[in-house]
């Protein structure tokens, strides 16, 4: 059987993809293909663009408009910003998620196939990506869960989250820890996300040429890299594909 491996660089821009910037990412799509017209939605921020991506629906069908949005029948005296879980939470209204699609896991899963969530992103984020991950009884990991028996788990292993930093370097390598020594070794999903919040978290805090970021993007690329040499080293290698958003 086949099994994916979708890599998500949040902020990347297409023409940032350089030799020296990024090797792996060009090594990567020498060897397959490049979608060199594909464009984000309308408005292209995170918490649009993701829900997008996961049920396949433009905002319109899904119904997340904005990072930071105004919904008076949900919250009639405040914004809600949806990188915070607890704003998702009020955007569901006592549902599991927020959205008016079913998403990518709930696709698979009724297909008889398994999906997982590896996230350096938000928490809202992570929850938009992965909305019916308990119910499911699917993998859904992010830096920022500290309740919860997979956050327990994954800590018990791994040891606790780095915190926040500019650039976000030792999250994106504890993420990559998660990913190659438990979720795709041992979990096998056939289809796994990975959510990395570099280049974006850098480009937000000193633009897109800044060293920092320059550094962040060279990260990310590196876990590109060990994702590739993970596929390599495995003997259904030619039954992996990896693809990087």
């Amino acid at each position: 059987p086949m099994r994916f491996v979708l890599i998500a660089l949040d902020g990347l821009r297409p023409d940032m993809v350089a030799p020296e910037a990024t090797p792996n990412l060009i090594n990567l799509a020498a060897e397959g293909t490049r979608f060199a017209n594909a464009r984000s939605v309308f408005p292209s921020e995170t918490r649009v663009a993701t829900p997008s991506l996961i049920t396949g629906c433009r905002p319109g069908g899904h119904g997340m408009v904005a990072n930071t949005l105004f919904d008076a029948s949900a919250a009639p005296d405040r914004l809600l910003r949806t990188k915070l879980i607890e704003d998702v939470a009020t955007l569901a209204r006592g549902g599991e998620s927020p959205l008016g699609r079913p998403s990518l896991g709930e696709r698979l899963a009724a297909a008889g196939l398994s999906f997982a969530l590896v996230s350096s992103g938000t928490a809202g984020a992570a929850r938009l990506l992965h909305p019916a991950a308990e119910r499911l009884g699917l993998f859904r990991w992010n830096v920022e869960d500290d309740t919860g028996p997979t956050a327990a788990a994954m800590r018990d292993r791994f040891g606790p989250t780095p915190p926040h930093a500019v650039p976000n370097l030792p999250r994106l390598r504890h993420t990559a820890r998660i990913l190659l020594e438990h979720v795709l070794p041992e979990l096998r999903p056939d289809v796994t996300l990975v959510w990395l919040s570099e280049p974006d978290v850098s480009f937000h805090w000193g633009g897109l040429l800044a060293p920092h970021a320059r550094d962040a993007l060279r990260e990310a690329d590196a876990v590109i890299g060990q994702v590739m040499a993970w596929r390599d080293a495995q003997p259904d290698a030619a039954q992996i594909v990896i693809g990087v958003l």
